[in-house]
This record gives structure tokens, sequence and C-alpha cells, in this order.
């Protein structure tokens, strides 16, 4: 009888590295392109991915959420995540998920940024205007004059919206020392016309990186 020969088959220690990072000739013999319900340890050993856990129940029947954030107050003692489903969103209090902010453009994907003991939400940069969250409901504290738009963060004391349509990052005034926010109209335009749409804004300790379809750009001061 024929005996079949012993494979052997390569510890995966060097993890995912993806086909798109590097050529296929380059990757180490110890890593895949593809792991499903895997991960890897910090030494690099394959294990089991952890299991998901339904937070409350479904908000909504075959809606499709555009849009996850949260508050957390400055004394950490209120935590609420925040979805937007539809022309709504819902925050969830550890129990059930309330409405807390309607009539929204339901095809607009919402953004949310945490400043100022309150969460800053946009909804699309042709929809309603900047509004913030206080961990109970939505309104116009402390939003200054900042505009609707794609994309929300803050960075260097101030509140930053992105606007894909115009390629144009609005910023306020840096907070005063009372915590009042003003201005919110100037702006700053990331390569405008250039065929690529804003995808993103992200606060680093030494830049505001603002994302296009195919480049980076930072911002590190607007002087």
């Amino acid at each position: 009888m024929a005996q079949i020969p012993n494979l052997s088959l390569p510890a995966h220690r060097s993890g995912i590295i993806r086909e798109q990072a590097i050529d296929e000739s380059l990757s180490p013999e110890t890593s895949v392109e593809f792991a499903m319900n895997l991960d890897f340890d910090r030494i690099g050993a394959v294990t089991l991915r952890k299991g998901l856990t339904i937070v409350g129940d479904q908000i909504g029947s075959n809606t499709p959420i555009l849009g996850i954030g949260n508050f957390r107050n400055n004394a950490r003692t209120k935590f609420r995540a925040l979805a937007k489903l539809g022309t709504d969103v819902y925050d969830f209090s550890g129990s059930s998920w309330t409405s807390v902010r309607s009539g929204l453009t339901a095809s607009s994907k919402a953004d949310f940024a945490n400043f100022l003991d309150l969460t800053y939400m946009v909804n699309g940069n042709a929809n309603q205007a900047c509004q913030t969250y206080d961990g109970t409901t939505f309104g116009t504290t402390n939003v200054a004059s900042l505009p609707a738009g794609d994309f929300v963060e803050q960075y260097r004391s101030r509140v930053w919206v992105g606007d894909s349509s115009t390629d144009k990052v609005f910023y306020t005034d840096v907070v005063a020392t009372d915590q009042t926010l003003s201005g919110g109209t100037s702006f700053l335009q990331i390569s405008p016309q250039d065929g690529e749409s804003m995808t993103a804004l992200v606060r680093h300790p030494r830049a505001l990186l603002v994302f296009k379809n195919s480049h980076i750009y930072r911002v590190f001061s607007i002087f």
C-alpha cells in the first residue's frame, strides 16, 4: 500500500500580508494573504478570532448603518454608543436603542467626533449643519458657525469639518478658556478639483490628515 507522505506546513508567524501591499514574490513564506476567523498574536501565533456580541436589540429592519460613533463625558461617568440608520440617529444606554435625532437625509453617511464634553456630528455636505450631542439630546450647543459637511474631527483645540464636494476643510477658532467655540466659516481648500474626493479626516499627534482617493495631505497649522 502506498504511504501518504507527511506534509510540512510552515508556521504562519508573519501574519497577513495583503497582495496589494507588496509583490507576491517578496512576501515571507510564513505569511498568508487571507485568513478567515483567525487572528495572529504579537509573536505571530495563529489564534481563533474572538466572537461578536449584539449590542442591544436590532435597531431597524434591513436598514444599513450609515455611521457609528460614541459619547463619553470628561468625567467618564456616562457612555453612549451612537448609530445612524435611515433618517434617525439612535443612542444605546446599556439596555436599548432610542432615537435621539430625526429628520436626516437617509442616504447620507454620518460622522462623529468628541470634543468639549460633546459629540459633534455631520451628515453630508448638502444636508443638515453640524449638531452636538450632550449624552441625552442633540442640539446646537457650541457648534459656532460650522457648516454641513461629510467629515468632522477635532485637532489642536479646533473643530474641523470636511466638505467632499468642494474639497474645503472648515475650522473654528481656538476654543476659549471658558470652553466656548467660535468661528467655523474659515477654510482650507485641499487640492481642489484634482479628480479625487475627500474620503476622511483623521487626527494625528503631529498633523490633521486629509484623505483623498489616491493621496493623503497633512495639515500642520492654519498659519
